[in-house]
């Protein structure tokens, strides 16, 4: 084969040499004929080296900057051996080519060194050395130096025209706006027609009245670009007697037009630069952003315009929500005009863009060019060319034009018809009619001349890629495919088995303008301008779906980084075995492909950016693969994986690539982890680093039940702990699948205004800003902030059209905002008016107060107003649909509960009425109860029916009724009535015969509480009226429309609800709370089986542990509880003391016995059974401790006794014995304390009006000594604490500081700073944590040495704490009220170990399994244990894995018995119980219907 190859390279240097010959005769002669000048007839004489050498040289510019001759003679060419001397020299055959050898020399030593600097030149003499003339030996200083002197040289060379040229390639926003005006210009050049389109583009940007935006639309490659391109040549013409300035953006073909922040700060930049603005203020935050590019709008003027010029905008990437095109005004500024262009069937750009623009000639559809103009555009296209073509071959082409005329078509025509030749046959020049067949046929051409394999697979990972691929990535991956290289490597072996860069950069020159280079994913990708070439490619190359998914799979184990570093087997064909004469077919090559980490980090370790395409690309391709296994383990459902992204991407990008699979695979795992996701995702959107811990919480109760869940949950606990340290050891959180949708956190106050939107997309709310949630994700879609907002505000409503809303405070300041822009407008009514409620229209906005109403623009401004005539009656209730539709109602000041409704139409009569009204959306009925003839209230129900003729309402029919009721409520079909009493609903059915009612009670110990506007409820019904929904206190209660049977207590609020919303279409319920949080409730679901998760009906105060941790008893204001702390159930509450208030209560050591004290008792109580053992009537009590050794505890009291006196007795534990008790005198109460060793008695108390401190014998209550210490300032003692290294030290502690006194030798030892009495096992250290923030380690042995080990940080504000130690002293816990996170911090290095974002505030926190774990109660009455998994002690992992909700028959067996519940109280009603089993057959029917099955928690 080698022989053969060498044969026929020798045979074409013979006929090239031939040929050469007689083309130089030919020019020759018609140089003689003066037919051509002496450049032409070089042309066939220099060498490609030369004509190189004359582009790159000769005629350069500047050619120092970027040119290096390197020139070597090489003295004593042997010619005998001709064939290694033709490497060196021009040689014809085995003769020296005398012509072009004296070209060759006239070029290096005349023509280059009069055009290049001697400096720029480096020459070499060297010997020729037989046989090969360059030997190794001989020549290796000649080499070396060589070798040293080009890099030298070439480094200068580059990093001279790099700081050249810096200025400009620095400048991201100058490069950007020269290469979108390089392709403008391009496109102006062969622009033709188009004349009544331009004409109506011009008449937008001459009209100045026309203040929206003009949109361009039409099908794919019908010519957008170009003519957007052409018009932005011409505003100069347009407007002639301004300095019009513009801007041209080709959306999609750049990095900096890829996606909307990147887009908006460099169109920012470009106006700055255009009008003179600094630069350095353009903020990141995309709300802030958008609200800046508006304003910077706004520079435009008179003399100078701008015109904004935006192609395609379908071509940005979706990311925030970029095509809803809230970033583009409304209404643009004077003196700007804005054209886009889009594709009208993507993404709705077009009914988008008709709801921000309703004026019709500002919309300009695209159509195709026409036969004439194609052929024109054509002719000018080929003579710009320099190309022509024949008659025949124009008949060819105007057959193809009377099919197509489309932009694009007529471009892939014209590429075509530029490769024909005149003297070709004409049955070579052929045109497919249409552009798909087109496309197909340049495709074909381009695998005839590149290799049918090569084109294939470049082109099918093209297509492949999610958003386009790097160039890099697809020489990679064409360098791991072994088709193509066996391919490409036929006839030689590569000395690395990698494609040449070479290959790929042809095919590309094959397809000018069709591949777009833009930004996806941070990195430049290629991808296809035009949708046509994806659609081909699908069907060209996608046929076989083996191959397709073939070509997903190359692309999943490169973004795997499977070959990276790896040398990756292949097998040589048998054709290269015998050509190469090969061994063994079996080989293996490393390609030289980089890894793919999750992150890349630098020296240190710290994430510094994330691998943003594999995050992207690599789901897709295991999707797209079947890969389904490995898109679970390695993606899915892999902790790092899922953090990765979560930390670089939207939520909903992972939620898109979990529904993908749910979509293909209906995978149970998926849909629970995605539903979980939506469930936390108002707290892993801030903070990615609880997506640990939030999995954990929410997914514990199907760890035995589905394999994936379990797998996730195991790589939580191991690797988790790395981004927070705390780990959940139960369920803890609403589990996925229930009712709970979305809880929604992010307002800093309760929110009592909010609105789903009309289509149901978005949920809006205000507090002191404006939220607007993505009901789809659960995410904040935007936030926008009311800068000048007086008090809290109190409601809000928004219009039909979803774009504006009106609020009022508690400050009667009425705020305007349009949802769409983000601006906002005030009008401060007096201080006395009493704003009652707010209502908006697509046209105006009203406020009402006690006596008036007053009409608005939506710009804020007062058109109208009303006002009562009676002095003695004030509006609770106003609807308003415009100035001539409305109606309200008022109360008597006078008479209690006495009403009456007005209508706009007739203002001067009203219709009385007492409670409650109801009248539906239709206004066609209402309902209310009047009072009899002696006046007094009668509580049959009275329908009124709406008059057509006159509007007037008359009565109908009446429902008997004689149950009193707080108000009436009306679902919106008008078909249900129902009247709120007292301690139940009742329910008419009201189409029904008979219309019969069903009667709901409230379970026992709730009532319903009358409203100031009656007809103003927390009531509501879901579609299709199945449910009636109500919220009483933190409950939201769903009960059967048809029997009134309470279905299910959603209990996740723990403030009063104050709020709620509904949306029929998605058939949710929305209701916010004192709690400040926003729960979303799926009313498809509300039947699902449940969770419950255990807590007391109000905080957790305080929390005392058993020795050996497992048991807890937690008091909650009023009464205790007992729990199985690492499962934490609530094993039994109990109470002796009615409402007294419970000031603490401690556990045994054993959990044998418990001892509370509250206002009037202290009770010795026998576990678990909670009977009282002993009470005692000991009045208030002030202190309770107990010994270390847990065999004493003490209680102090102080009331019904003498002024400053107090009385302490002390029991034995667990036998309930009193010991001793006896009275003392103080001054300023300091609580008592035991020693460290259980033996002394601690007792602050006073003598002879001075501090002192008592010792008593802790055993028998005998005195023993005392202590008088004299301590510096004036402060009084809080609090004494006694130090275990030092027996005979006692500190006490004030407000500012700690002092240590020495009780044995009578004297100060010293004084601490800052020290607040907490301090660790071994006395060394103490804390110091203020309301500001931050806590310092404070060093009780060298104070001077304490230092911070949190610092403060601004957010903090000024908020309560908690902050402790664990047992060990080995971690400090932090609890942050207003941050709501418990930080723990590592003692040896001060690491912050975890920053976890609690689920309600915590008001207790002890330290719990023996050091390795905290326990919290919360002001929801949940105990939450926390185990501390510190990433560098591997012991603390193993506990996880130990505790029992990690072990699988256990929690199948706790599921059992835990799921099926409703919630707390659903066991004790047996209808409830009923409803409950036939909902649960209902439920189970949909699960197997529509594989849905859900999980909710409450209790």
């Amino acid at each position: 084969m080698q022989k053969m190859m060498e044969a026929h390279q020798n045979e074409w240097w013979t006929t090239m040499g031939k040929m050469q010959l007689i083309f130089r005769q030919a020019t020759d002669r018609l140089f003689q004929e003066q037919k051509i000048d002496a450049d032409q007839r070089h042309n066939y004489f220099m060498s490609v080296t030369e004509r190189e050498n004359i582009h790159g040289i000769l005629t350069a510019e500047n050619n120092s900057r970027h040119t290096l001759a390197f020139l070597r003679h090489l003295e004593g060419i042997t010619l005998s051996n001709w064939r290694v001397a033709r490497n060196f020299i021009d040689m014809n055959g085995s003769e020296v080519d005398r012509e072009a050898q004296d070209l060759m020399d006239n070029l290096r030593d005349v023509k280059i060194p009069s055009k290049l600097r001697a400096s720029s030149i480096i020459r070499y003499k060297q010997p020729w050395v037989d046989p090969a003339g360059i030997h190794l030996d001989t020549h290796r200083g000649y080499v070396d130096e060589f070798c040293d002197t080009f890099y030298t040289r070439v480094v200068q060379l580059i990093d001279r025209g790099m700081k050249h040229n810096r200025l400009l390639s620095d400048d991201v926003t100058m490069s950007e706006i020269l290469q979108h005006l390089h392709v403008c210009a391009k496109l102006c050049e062969v622009f033709q027609g188009r004349d009544a389109e331009l004409q109506q583009i011009e008449a937008y940007c001459r009209d100045s009245r026309n203040r929206q935006l003009f949109v361009l639309y039409g099908d794919p490659g019908c010519g957008k670009t170009s003519l957007l391109a052409k018009a932005s040549s011409l505003i100069w013409q347009w407007q002639k007697t301004a300095e019009p300035n513009v801007i041209f953006r080709l959306l999609g073909t750049s990095p900096q037009s890829s996606s909307i922040g990147v887009l908006l700060t460099n169109l920012c930049r470009h106006i700055c630069y255009l009008y003179d603005q600094p630069p350095a203020k353009i903020p990141e935050e995309l709300p802030r952003l958008i609200q800046h590019f508006k304003g910077l709008l706004s520079c435009a003027s008179a003399v100078r315009p701008l015109t904004v010029f935006l192609d395609s905008l379908e071509e940005l990437s979706p990311e925030n929500n970029a095509h809803l095109l809230l970033w583009l005004p409304d209404e643009v500024p004077p003196n700007v005009k804005i054209v886009v262009s889009i594709l009208p069937n993507f993404f709705n750009l077009l009914k988008t863009l008709k709801l921000k623009v309703n004026k019709a000639e500002n919309f300009l559809k695209l159509e195709d060019l026409g036969k004439p103009l194609s052929l024109e555009v054509l002719r000018v296209w080929l003579q710009s060319a320099s190309r022509s073509i024949t008659n025949q071959q124009w008949q060819v082409v105007d057959k193809a034009l009377a099919k197509s005329t489309s932009p694009l078509f007529v471009k892939i025509v014209f590429d075509e018809v530029c490769r024909w030749k005149s003297y070709d046959a004409l049955e070579k020049n052929v045109l497919s009619f249409n552009i798909f067949d087109s496309i197909m046929q340049l495709f074909q051409r381009i695998e005839n001349q590149h290799g049918l394999i090569l084109v294939t697979h470049a082109f099918s990972y093209i297509t492949a890629s999610k958003s386009g691929i790097s160039e890099s990535e697809l020489e990679d991956n064409l360098s791991l495919d072994e088709k193509v290289l066996n391919d490409v490597y036929q006839y030689h072996l590569p000395p690395t088995r990698r494609i040449p860069p070479l290959l790929w950069t042809r095919i590309r020159n094959e397809l000018p303008g069709f591949l777009v280079e833009k930004e996806a994913d941070g990195v430049d990708v290629v991808y296809w301008y035009h949708r046509q070439f994806f659609q081909v490619c699908e069907k060209r190359y996608f046929k076989n779906l083996n191959f397709k998914s073939g070509i997903h799979s190359n692309l999943a184990d490169y973004f795997l980084g499977k070959w990276a570093g790896v040398p990756k087997p292949f097998v040589y064909s048998e054709l290269q075995k015998q050509r190469f004469g090969l061994k063994d077919v079996n080989s293996e090559s490393d390609r030289k492909v980089p890894p793919q980490p999750l992150r890349f980090v630098n020296e240190a370790g710290k994430t510094v950016r994330y691998n943003l395409r594999k995050l992207s690309e690599l789901p897709f391709q295991l999707l797209k693969s079947g890969r389904m296994a490995e898109l679970a383990s390695e993606c899915l459902f892999n902790y790092q994986f899922l953090h990765a992204k979560l930390s670089a991407f939207p939520l909903q990008a992972l939620l898109s690539d979990l529904d993908s699979m749910i979509a293909k695979t209906s995978d149970r795992n998926a849909r629970i982890l995605s539903e979980c996701l939506r469930l936390s995702a108002s707290i892993i959107t801030k903070d990615p680093n609880m997506l640990g811990p939030q999995i954990s919480g929410r997914l514990l109760p199907y760890y035995a039940i589905f394999e994936k869940v379990r797998h996730l949950i195991h790589e939580c606990d191991r690797e988790a702990p790395v981004h927070c340290a705390l780990v959940p050891a139960h369920h803890y959180l609403y589990t996925p699948g229930g009712p709970l949708e979305y809880s929604l956190e992010g307002h800093q106050f309760a929110c009592y205004g909010m609105q789903v939107t009309s289509d149901s997309k978005y949920l809006v709310s205000v507090s002191n800003q404006f939220i607007i949630w993505d009901l789809q994700t659960g995410e904040i879609f935007r936030n926008i902030p009311i800068n000048g907002l007086q008090g809290i505000t109190k409601g809000m409503r928004i219009d039909s059209e979803d774009r504006r809303a009106v609020s009022f405070t508690s400050n009667n300041q009425l705020v305007f905002t349009n949802l769409v822009s983000g601006e906002h407008g005030f009008y401060n009514l007096p201080k006395d008016s009493d704003v009652r409620g707010v209502l908006v229209t697509t046209d105006v906005c009203l406020a009402f107060t006690a006596r008036q109403w007053f009409e608005f623009s939506h710009a804020a401004e007062l058109l109208s107003t009303g006002e009562l005539q009676d002095s003695g009656e004030e509006i609770v209730h106003f609807e308003y649909r415009g100035s001539d539709n409305f109606y309200f109602c008022t109360v008597n000041t006078k008479v209690a509960s006495e009403y009456r409704v007005y209508f706009s139409h007739d203002l001067a009569n009203s219709i009385e009425y007492h409670t409650g009204m109801a009248m539906g959306n239709s206004r066609q009925h209402m309902f209310l109860p009047k009072r009899d003839e002696a006046g007094s209230m009668n509580f049959t129900i009275h329908r009124y029916s709406r008059r057509k003729d006159t509007g007037n309402y008359t009565w109908d029919s009446s429902i008997e009724n004689s149950d009193e009721f707080v108000g009436l409520s009306l679902s919106d079909d008008e078909t249900i009535l129902v009247a709120i009493c007292s301690t139940e609903f009742k329910i008419w059915h009201l189409t029904s015969q008979g219309c019969p009612c069903a009667r709901a009670p409230l379970p026992k110990g709730y009532q319903n509480i009358p409203n100031k506007n009656p007809m103003q409820n927390l009531l509501i019904f879901s579609r299709g009226n199945e449910f009636m929904i109500s919220a009483v206190r933190h409950l939201v209660m769903a009960y059967s429309c048809k029997t009134g049977t309470l279905m299910k207590k959603l209990d996740a609020h723990f403030g009063r609800i104050v709020s709620m919303t509904n949306s029929v279409a998605l058939n949710c319920v929305v209701s916010s709370s004192m709690d400040k949080t926003i729960k979303v409730w799926n009313f498809n679901n509300i039947m699902e089986r449940v969770f419950n998760i255990h807590h007391m009906e109000k905080p957790i105060d305080y929390i005392s542990l058993s020795k050996d941790g497992c048991t807890a008893l937690t008091v909650a204001r009023t009464y205790l509880g007992l729990w199985d702390v690492q499962r934490a159930v609530l094993l039994k509450t109990f109470s002796a003391s009615g409402n007294a208030v419970i000031f603490k209560a401690l556990i045994s050591h054993d959990a044998s016995v418990a001892v509370s004290a509250d206002s009037r008792r202290l009770v010795f109580w026998s576990l678990p059974d909670g009977g009282s053992l002993l009470s005692r009537d000991f009045g208030p009590v002030e202190a309770l401790e107990m010994t270390l050794d847990g065999s004493k505890v003490l209680a102090v009291s102080m009331e019904k006794r003498a002024s400053k006196t107090a009385a302490i007795c002390c029991y034995a534990v667990p036998s309930s014995q009193l010991l001793y008790e006896f009275e003392y005198y103080f001054v300023d109460f300091v609580p008592p304390i035991f020693s460290i060793d259980s033996m002394q008695l601690l007792v602050p108390c006073t003598a002879k009006e001075k501090f002192i401190v008592s010792y008593y014998n802790a055993a028998t209550g005998a005195f023993v000594e005392k202590t008088k210490p004299k301590l510096e300032g004036t402060n009084a003692v809080k609090q004494i604490v006694s130090l275990p290294d030092k027996p005979g030290w006692i500190a006490f502690i004030d407000e500012e500081k700690g002092q240590l006194w020495d009780s044995r030798k009578k004297q100060l030892v010293r004084s601490v700073p800052e020290w607040q009495g907490l301090r660790t096992a071994d006395g060394r250290f103490g804390l110091f944590s203020p309301l500001v923030g931050g806590v310092k380690l404070i060093d009780l042995r060298k104070p001077q040495n304490s230092k911070w080990v949190l610092r403060r940080q601004t957010s903090d504000g000024v908020f309560p704490s908690i902050t402790i130690f664990t047992e060990g002293d080995k971690y400090i816990a932090h609890f942050h009220s207003g941050r709501k996170t418990i930080r723990l911090i590592r003692v040896e290095d001060a690491a912050l170990l975890a920053d976890f974002k609690v689920h309600a505030e915590i008001k207790s926190m002890v330290s719990a399994l023996d050091g390795r774990g905290i326990a919290c109660g919360g002001i929801d009455g949940s105990l939450t244990l926390l185990a501390i998994a510190d990433p560098s002690d591997a012991t603390l992992v193993r506990v996880v894995n130990e505790l029992p909700s990690r072990q699988e028959e256990a929690v199948y067996k706790e599921r059992q018995g835990l799921a099926g519940g409703g919630g707390a109280g659903d066991e004790t009603n047996p209808s409830l119980a009923a409803g409950m089993k036939i909902a649960q057959l209902v439920s189970q029917w949909r699960v197997n219907r529509v594989e849905n099955s859900r999980a909710c928690c409450v209790q």
